[in-house]
């Protein structure tokens, strides 16, 4: 069983690079056929909470590009 952790990626909406991270750790995820994927931390702010939450929704319900090969847990 392959396992890939993140954490402490801080999304923001005002920190793209922030959410580049985040969709780099997914192909990649990807590409090394990784069975589970963990992340954890936070948002930098509530308001980021709230403006991301439907992005990070949709691509962790698997309408995405990275495929949905991998179990995600958050």
């Amino acid at each position: 069983m392959r396992i890939l952790h993140s954490s402490d990626l801080h999304l923001s909406e005002r920190k793209r690079e922030t959410v580049e991270a985040l969709n780099e750790i997914l192909s990649l995820a990807s590409c090394l056929n990784v069975d589970v994927l963990t992340l954890s931390g936070d948002f930098d702010s509530g308001l980021d909470a709230e403006v991301l939450r439907p992005r990070l929704r949709r691509i962790f319900s698997g309408n995405n590009d990275f495929g949905s090969n991998f179990i995600v847990a958050v």
